[in-house]
Order: structure tokens, then sequence, then C-alpha cells
């Protein structure tokens, strides 16, 4: 997988990857931060599936935490690899589509899903933030396959 630790902040990967360290931080005012603060899109492969409006980030986050605890799910960790696409236009946007992996354990057992992640991004002037995004479950099996332990 590749780092986008060292992305300048022109970069609209630059919020992508503030989104993916602060989720691995467990960073919540970070993963906000990592968001426009206007309305937001959220597609995810977790219920209800879709969030939006202007608390489409904490509503998501509350969902997510619930699925989480339900689950059983520890030790998790969100990794991106290059981009398959990425765009900009002259009015400040990007699209940016890239390979996923969530690794974790769920009541113990090492699980990964695959996907490829879209995000739409705007520049504002705080830099590149998210309007929205969506987890595109790529593995073409039921959410959470086992893996072995390596």
């Amino acid at each position: 997988m590749t780092s986008f630790s060292s992305v300048p902040p022109s970069d609209p990967m630059s919020a992508v990857e503030a989104f993916r360290a602060a989720i691995a931080e467990g960073d919540i005012k970070g993963i906000a931060q990592a968001h426009v603060e206007d309305a937001v899109t959220i597609i995810d492969s977790i219920s209800p599936f879709i969030w939006s409006g202007p608390a489409a980030v904490s509503n998501w986050m509350s969902s997510l935490t619930l699925h989480v605890e339900r689950q059983g799910i520890r030790d998790g960790s969100v990794f991106y690899d290059a981009p398959i696409t990425k765009l900009t236009d002259r009015n400040h946007q990007a699209y940016v589509a890239l390979p996923a992996i969530w690794s974790y354990r769920a009541k113990g057992i090492a699980m990964r899903d695959t996907a490829m992640v879209a995000f739409a991004l705007r520049q504002t002037p705080a830099g590149w933030k998210i309007a929205g995004w969506s987890w595109n479950q790529s593995n073409g099996r039921r959410f959470g396959c086992p893996i072995p332990d390596v």
C-alpha cells in the first residue's frame, strides 16, 4: 500500500490522507476537519448506508461506532493504494478513486474488506476538504472475509 503522509497541501490527496490518518488515530475532530463544514454525502457498506447534510460525518461516525461494537471489531486499520483516477477542475473541485483495504479483528478473527473508495473534494480557504465519499466493497463476498494470521 502507498503512503500519502508527505502529500503537499495543494494536492487533493492531502484531505484523503488526513481523513485516513484521523481514522487510524481515532481522532474524531480530525475526521470531521477533513470534510467540508456544509453538506457532505457519505455512502458506506454499513447500515443505514447513506448519510447526507451538515451532520453526515457525525451521524456516520455514530453508525460506524455502533457497527464496530455490535461486530466486536478491534484493531482496525485502513490502507490506501495509489489513486486509479485523480481529476481536478478549474472550479477547485476534485475527484479521486483509489483501492483500499480495511483490516481488523472481529471477535478475535482477522478480517479484511477490500474496496474502491471514491472521493469528491473542494478546495477551500483552509485547503482541500472532502465533500463526499463512497466505500464500494470490491471483494465480491459478504462483509468481513476472514484472512489467515500472518
